[in-house]
């Protein structure tokens, strides 16, 4: 495989563009195939874990407990089911990550004690 096939390649894999029509999938089972799926999603959020990938049907070898994906069409909307929990967690995190760097820097005397200011009428 020559560099600019290996750069394409590795251009659809960050995209999340990718299908099993390949003939070396012909024969790959639902279950490969749907643990490759979930395994490829670009958002880290929606993103299989480790725990998951450990316990899918393909690695233990069990009958599925939920619908396989098996085409990367499948998992849109799983992710923009997703998309909104994860923007509002982002929201959250932002606000605590503030909230802990103001009372550091009030602790250790980078900021002086808080000031109130006092709007009068024009």
């Amino acid at each position: 495989m020559g560099d600019s096939s290996e750069k394409e390649l590795e251009r659809r894999i960050f995209a999340g563009e990718f299908d099993f029509e390949d003939e070396n999938f012909e024969y790959i089972s639902a279950a490969c195939k749907d643990l490759i799926v979930r395994m490829l999603v670009v958002d880290p959020a929606v993103r299989i874990t480790v725990d998951q990938i450990l316990a899918h049907s393909w690695i233990t070898h069990e009958a599925p407990a939920q619908t396989l994906l098996t085409a990367p069409q499948k998992l849109k909307p799983l992710v923009k089911k997703f998309d909104r929990r994860r923007k509002e967690l982002g929201t959250v995190m932002h606000l605590m990550a503030l909230s802990r760097m103001e009372h550091l820097a009030l602790h250790h005397g980078m900021l002086g004690p808080p000031t109130r200011r006092v709007v009068t009428s024009i």
